[in-house]
């Protein structure tokens, strides 16, 4: 059946698929046989939890044969469920609240001041990374030991690496350093290879991630400038020193249209999604606590009721499941794991995190659907006959489940969670970037220095952009106080 390859698919050959595109050996068939020992260890580590629920079940004098696909089939729609509960408690939050961020052109212009100077950051430890592992792979290729294997595999180590970083390491190693490191290397075996090589990989696709992450930055932030900067325009056009200007009458159509867009109507646009997603948010909030206690008041059931036509019905119906579905692949899809899994634009995704990202969608599929027929208080349907009897973990874990969306949705709407991830030293286990205004002014200069060397290459020149201050730009009823920055306009590069 389909549920029956779903599951193949998610639990035995997406896991399977992703430690092999992760994997550091250097043919195909290690590679497979490494991935196979992994995936072996962890259902071992699964088999064993299983075998000692099954004989204290014995012991109880409890146990039948048909508890098992029970059991089994429970024990991951528990876990479905409790992914998508968390996943919702950010999206549901998020959502709003990001409408209502970028409503304000200011407050989005300081986030990305902020965002330039945490990814320069990022971009200076990316590479201080890599050039260790250069290092290391550099000094362990000169070793005279080594078999014309090793030292093929050393070449192709390099071989993956930007050529300016491999001379400027060879350039700046001495030879006190090179010591120091073939000492810290050791005896030459093969996993210790392996583990270098894999390091190496994901070493270099951060370097190439930071790169587009910044490339991105400066497009975006440029561009909100030009919005900013042609607030008052005489010619109700966005200005911009990296585009040639629209000719004819449809070009200047098509001027007037976007900066009426952008400088008139986006701004009321997106608070008014922001003040509906918000009303939505809290009623899927209330239906999810509702359906994990014993107060019998479905809420979604009772709007869908109020419809006494069939399409009003389904339509009534398919605006609340697509929110689901939106918050939940909305908190899936922004949870990065800085290092290992992330979704990036301008194709600079590996294919560990593809197929990471695959292996969580199709977990969450079914459990979304059978979240939402509780939430309408729906049983008995076909979706339920397909996947069968949840008895098992439905009364135990209802409150939880009602405790962990609570507390999902409360460190997600004050913060919460960024601030304890951060005081625990877990900031890679974050969703996004959090909006602080710690490092706003750094990110400001950085912006103008690229703005003005873009500038300069294009042949542009430069202006002075005025920028609200952050605290007036939080305040649209107050007077706005102007800081004049070194700026001028752009478009999207």
């Amino acid at each position: 059946t389909v549920s029956t390859q779903s599951t193949w698919t998610c639990r035995v050959v997406l896991p399977l698929a992703q430690e092999y595109e992760d994997a550091g050996d250097f043919n195909a068939c290690d590679r497979l046989k490494r991935s196979l020992r992994i995936n072996g260890i962890l259902y071992a580590i699964i088999a064993i939890i299983g075998l000692l629920g099954f004989t204290y079940l014995l012991i109880k004098n409890e146990f039948h044969w048909s508890y098992v696909s029970e059991f089994v089939a429970s024990a991951a729609n528990a876990f479905g469920i409790t992914l998508v509960i968390i996943l919702l408690g950010y999206g549901l939050v998020q959502i709003p609240k990001e409408y209502f961020n970028m409503s304000n052109h200011d407050i989005m212009l300081k986030y990305f001041h902020f965002k330039a100077s945490d990814i320069e950051d990022h971009k200076e430890d990316t590479l201080s990374e890599l050039d260790d592992l250069i290092r290391k792979t550099i000094v362990l290729s000169r070793r005279v030991e080594l078999r014309q294997e090793e030292r093929e595999r050393c070449g192709a180590m390099l071989a993956q690496c930007p050529p300016d970083r491999i001379d400027l390491v060879r350039t700046t190693l001495r030879r006190a350093d090179e010591k120091e490191i073939d000492a810290e290397i050791g005896v030459v075996k093969d996993d210790k290879m392996v583990e270098l090589n894999r390091k190496l990989k994901r070493a270099v696709k951060e370097v190439h991630r930071a790169e587009a992450k910044w490339e991105q930055t400066l497009e975006q932030a440029f561009f909100l400038e030009d919005i900013v900067n042609s607030r008052d325009s005489s010619e109700r056009r966005i200005a911009s020193t990296f585009r040639s200007s629209r000719n004819g009458t449809l070009g200047a159509f098509m001027d007037t249209f976007e900066w009426l867009w952008f400088v008139k109507l986006h701004r009321p646009t997106y608070l008014l999604l922001g003040c509906i997603f918000s009303f939505i948010s809290f009623v899927i909030i209330l239906g999810e606590v509702l359906i994990f206690t014993d107060l019998n008041f479905p809420v979604l059931r009772i709007i869908l009721r109020m419809n006494p036509s069939s399409l009003g019905t389904q339509a009534s119906s398919l605006i609340p499941l697509l929110y689901i579905v939106h918050g939940v692949y909305y908190g899936l899809f922004s949870m990065r794991i800085t290092g290992f899994y992330g979704l990036y634009p301008h194709h600079q995704t590996d294919a560990p995190s593809l197929v990471f990202y695959a292996i969580n969608f199709a977990r969450v599929s079914a459990p979304i659907c059978l979240n939402f027929l509780q939430m309408v208080d729906m049983e008995d349907t076909a979706f339920h006959q397909a996947l069968g009897q949840q008895r098992i973990f439905h009364n135990s874990m209802k409150y939880f489940f009602s405790v962990v969306l609570v507390a999902m949705v409360l460190f997600n709407l004050f913060n919460l969670y960024g601030r304890i991830v951060s005081f625990l030293g877990l900031s890679r286990f974050r969703f996004a970037a959090d909006f602080t205004d710690e490092k706003i002014e750094e990110g400001r200069k950085l912006l103008s220095n690229a703005r003005m060397r873009k500038e300069k290459r294009a042949g542009g020149r430069p202006t002075v952009v005025e920028i609200p201050s952050f605290e007036a730009s939080l305040r649209e009823d107050q007077s706005r106080r102007y800081k004049p920055v070194y700026q001028s306009t752009a478009e999207p590069i």
